[in-house]
């Protein structure tokens, strides 16, 4: 048998077992990002629903008339049944400050909150609006 004959055997063997372990390395990682992306995904996905959801009530007390807000306030702090079911232990915060300014607007802010990866409570979606009263009614001149 001649000499580089012999140093030949095993070679396949051990290229084939380095490519293995590099193979399996790569395959961990891709685990790894494939479920860090995923969970970046719901957490992006329970935060377009809370924003949708704060714009709901938004439009809701943009239709209220102006006498009616704070009786509306009172009435709307609960998310809907389908964003109860998306965005575990949601809540809702509405504030509306009184009549401000030479115009009498009133702020309506909606604050929306929701537990995020092990229950921690995430950052809220916070979605504001003035509402003005009808054209005479509240402005001082």
């Amino acid at each position: 048998m001649s000499p580089d004959r012999s140093r030949r055997r095993g070679s396949l063997l051990l290229d084939t077992v380095g490519g293995l372990i590099v193979f399996t390395i790569v395959m961990g990682l891709t685990v790894q990002v494939l479920a860090w992306a995923a969970a970046e995904r719901k957490a992006a996905s329970h935060r377009v629903c809370a924003i949708l959801e704060a714009q709901n009530l938004i439009e809701r007390f943009r239709a209220t008339s102006f006498d009616q807000l704070d009786a509306t306030a009172r009435d709307v702090p609960k998310l809907g049944q389908r964003t109860k079911t998306f965005l575990p232990d949601g809540n809702v915060h509405v504030t509306v400050e009184p009549p401000d300014g030479p115009l009498g607007a009133r702020r309506v802010t909606v604050i929306v909150q929701w537990a995020g990866r092990g229950g921690t409570t995430t950052g809220p979606v916070r979605l504001s609006t003035w509402v003005h009263p009808p054209a005479g009614v509240g402005r001082s001149e």
